[in-house]
């Protein structure tokens, strides 16, 4: 309900400052607003659809059996995921001013190379439950308990309270567990090699293990496919990222040639806070004060 409120009151703050064209924190809190609903798209995303697409997949398998719903389904389910990766960016560059746009050619690359990772990450997870179910649970702690210790040496201040921020890092370590996510200021592009690299090396390892300790099934028959699926995910994962970073992120078309980009998680150095449950930073103008006191 929260968020169908928030999504009711974002109408309303768009029609608002479409009617007031000149009022530029009309339009200001109307990019807050959709930015908000975006990162909470994201969180729920990663929090809840994502391990349930894991888990029909897992079901799949161990009943050997599959509809063409189905299939249609899971492969909605993947553009979906990589669908609120690519919004919640383009919301972010809105909301920030000073912040270049991404072209539609940019966007599809960006689209595409976050679906490549995020299919073959999904794939190796889910061949790994399979064969080690609950063995599952552990690897996840693990990795969780190592972005976690990465968002808090990072010491990122989203939120304005210390309990509220470890929540933050919580959930970004989650969402770091299947996707990249920046949350920091400054040149983005050694973080995301390190990030990139170290999940590399974590889905081998959940390949090979599946390889020498996978039960006989119906994927016997079809391993060297998946095999090369996910080389070819991962490839071309890898090609299209850095052919976004080379040639298409908008500072390299506007000849601002830096590896530079934009914290996924902002907060604290804005006039309103993200997913806040106070009213803390708000609007100073009295319409748009009501209209923040409808949802926070």
């Amino acid at each position: 309900m929260p968020c169908f409120y928030r999504c009711i009151h974002s109408l309303e703050v768009g029609i608002a400052a479409y009617r007031n064209p000149d009022d530029e924190q009309f339009k200001d809190y109307a990019y807050f607003l959709t930015h908000d609903i975006s990162m909470m798209r994201l969180i729920e995303t990663f929090l809840e659809n994502t391990p349930q697409l894991i888990l029909v997949l897992y079901i799949i398998i161990q009943k050997e059996a599959i509809q063409t719903f189905q299939c249609f389904s899971i492969f909605m389910s993947f553009i979906c995921i990589s669908w609120a990766i690519l919004d919640y960016h383009q919301s972010l560059r809105l909301f920030l001013k000073g912040k270049l746009k991404l072209s539609n050619f940019s966007s599809a690359i960006y689209y595409l190379w976050n679906f490549c990772f995020i299919s073959s990450r999904i794939l190796c997870i889910t061949l790994f439950t399979v064969t080690f179910h609950w063995m599952i649970a552990l690897h996840f702690l693990l990795l969780w308990s190592v972005f976690f210790l990465w968002a808090t040496l990072q010491k990122t201040t989203f939120t304005k309270h210390k309990c509220l921020e470890i929540v933050y890092r919580a959930t970004v370590a989650i969402i770091l567990y299947f996707s990249w996510f920046n949350i920091a200021d400054g040149r983005t592009i050694y973080r995301c090699i390190v990030y990139i690299g170290f999940i590399a090396i974590d889905s081998v390892v959940l390949i090979v293990s599946w390889v020498q300790f996978k039960f006989p099934s119906i994927l016997d028959a079809y391993e060297t496919h998946i095999i090369v699926t996910y080389m070819v995910f991962l490839a071309v994962g890898v090609f299209l990222r850095v052919l976004y970073y080379k040639s298409l992120h908008p500072n390299v078309l506007s000849e601002t040639k830096q590896y530079y980009d934009e914290p996924d998680g902002i907060g604290a150095k804005t006039n309103w806070r993200l997913l806040s449950a106070g009213k803390t930073g708000q609007p100073t103008n009295p319409r748009m004060k009501f209209l923040a006191e409808q949802i926070y």
